[in-house]
């Protein structure tokens, strides 16, 4: 009987070393990210519309005032209507399906705590439902990269949904038009 006691309490004690390694690594790592890390950025990708014409877009997750998400895509769209116009950038808001309907025709109300602005919508040709899409290209130049930016949409019950933007999305967003 004392054998295989021993062999048990030697099983747990490896278990607990291999535990308590794995927890001091993981804070070793968390202590590392904090002092080296610089906020994250979202990534704006390229994309191949035709020969020799290319797209970009900027995609990043954002949390409403409840804790969910929804995906930001700031990118450049070609008018129909007019292509020699060059393009625009719009703001698509992407929230879980089925968890919300917006209502398509108000207009996104952007907040950076020094002035009110308006994006109009252009989601009359979207599904109803949590997507929304707004012409930012416009405003771009009135919003400040180095204060947050509250975004707030209206739901089709007339309620209101708020996200915060961190500073550097404001910055990669103003950088679209420019890669035109």
């Amino acid at each position: 009987m004392g054998g295989s006691r021993g062999k048990t309490l030697k099983v747990q004690t490896m278990k607990y070393l291999k535990s308590l390694r794995l927890a001091i690594l993981i804070t070793v790592l968390i202590f590392l990210s904090g002092i080296t890390g610089a906020p994250a950025a979202a990534e704006i990708r390229q994309f191949h519309e035709s020969p020799g014409k290319l797209l970009y877009k900027s995609q990043w997750t954002l949390k409403d005032q409840t804790g969910k998400s929804w995906q930001a895509i700031a990118f450049q769209v070609r008018p129909t209507d007019s292509p020699q116009r060059g393009f625009t950038v719009r703001l698509r808001l992407v929230g879980f399906p089925n968890s919300v309907i917006l209502n398509p025709s108000q207009p996104l109300r952007l907040d950076d705590r020094q002035q009110f602005l308006t994006a109009p919508s252009t989601a009359a040709h979207l599904p109803p439902g949590a997507i929304g899409e707004f012409n930012i290209q416009p405003i771009l130049p009135q919003l400040n990269p180095k204060t947050p930016l509250y975004l707030t949409l209206t739901t089709e019950n007339a309620s209101t949904i708020d996200l915060k933007v961190p500073p550097f999305l404001i910055e990669e967003w103003q950088t679209l038009p420019q890669r035109l």
